[in-house]
């Protein structure tokens, strides 16, 4: 049996790892177009690689529905870890991070699995189209090379990682045209004007997101100000929600931040009395913005321009309908094919939740094929 993989990111590098462990005769190939592996790994959590959440939860996803009974598979993957000697902790909310705190231990440690199921990675492979022929599968490169197998997984992550929506749809629609268009997710949001000397600044708050007065969602956090816009996880939680509506515009939503969340009405205006420039409670430079708006620091109001483009997102909301998929993950179409992580219409909040998604599918595909 050939397989090949097309992405050596999480997803692909667990369906490789999974396979070879069940199937040793099975020869897979991993291949990949940059001249490395695992670059997502690598950049996720800034760095450090938060790869897993202890509140791992099926409500933290787009379709909740599609997440349940994942259970076996996450065992699968401690046990891979456990069998390295990964030391990991959790922190206060429950993320995951290797002691090292660098993705390159979780990389090191993929690496030496691939290493010790005898996988066939290749580099420098940029997947052009796919063709299937005689019942096979011709996955050609760029540069003409061509790989022929019995079944194929397409990992190649979203637009976000890519930068390129072309190039993901180009290798997708080789296989099915069944993609929910993307949107940026986990990003920054643009949002209407604010001073400049905000730009820069960090808050704690209170934030809710508001469609005409209905509350939609509502998170503390910090949130920074940009130069057009806001930033932060909560913030990032908030374009989340704000990218699986799919909408082209976003008048109405509003973003409402509490800058005093510990604080109530009564105790701000108390406060207020002793030192009604604010400056007993805030920094400088937001104290005199809520003085010049004239507004309570406990409803700070913006409205939701739009969200930043893909290419500052740290994860894309779409690629392939759920609804051309089997359970296992195989195209209903052609169940040869399997499709994971963020190639799929699947997207999380902050907090590990997106790679952890694409390293447990990837078990799913290596233990179904």
């Amino acid at each position: 049996m050939d397989v090949i993989v097309v992405g050596a990111g999480p997803c692909g590098i667990l369906a490789s790892i999974r396979m070879k462990e069940l199937h040793s005769d099975y020869n897979v190939i991993l291949v990949e177009k940059c001249d490395s592996i695992g670059k997502r790994i690598k950049q996720s959590g800034n760095g450090r690689c938060n790869f897993l959440n202890d509140n791992f939860s099926p409500s933290k996803y787009n379709h909740p529905e599609f997440i349940i009974g994942y259970d076996d598979e996450l065992n699968i993957l401690k046990h891979y870890l456990n069998k390295k000697g990964l030391y990991y902790y959790s922190d206060e909310e429950g993320r995951n991070y290797p002691y090292s705190e660098n993705g390159n231990t979780i990389l090191y440690i993929l690496k030496e699995l691939l290493n010790e199921y005898h996988v066939d990675v290749r580099t420098g492979f940029e997947v052009n189209r796919i063709v299937k022929e005689n019942g096979k599968y011709s996955i050609i490169s760029k540069d003409e090379k061509i790989l022929k197998g019995d079944k194929l997984v397409i990992s190649i992550g979203g637009a976000s990682f890519n930068y390129k929506k072309d190039d993901y749809e180009r290798i997708i629609r080789s296989v099915t045209n069944e993609i929910i268009d993307f949107k940026p997710s986990l990003a920054p949001i643009i949002t209407s004007s604010f001073s400049k000397s905000l730009e820069g600044k960090r808050v704690k708050a209170n934030v809710k997101l508001l469609y005409k007065d209905k509350v939609l969602k509502e998170e503390k956090g910090e949130v920074l100000f940009k130069k057009d816009g806001l930033s932060g996880i909560v913030i990032f939680n908030m374009s989340s929600y704000l990218a699986r509506l799919h909408l082209d515009s976003y008048n109405g939503y509003k973003i409402i931040l509490d800058m005093l969340p510990y604080l109530s009405s009564e105790e701000v205006l108390w406060y207020k009395k002793k030192d009604p420039s604010l400056r007993n409670l805030l920094i400088e430079e937001i104290a005199l913005e809520i003085n010049k708006r004239k507004c309570s620091p406990k409803v700070f109001a913006l409205d939701v321009i739009d969200l930043y483009d893909l290419k500052n997102s740290q994860v894309s909301s779409g690629g392939v309908s759920l609804k051309a998929l089997n359970d296992d993950l195989s195209l209903i179409k052609d169940n040869n094919i399997y499709l994971g992580g963020e190639t799929i219409d699947i997207d999380g909040e902050c907090g590990g939740y997106n790679i952890e998604f694409a390293l447990l599918s990837g078990i799913r595909i290596g233990s179904n094929i």
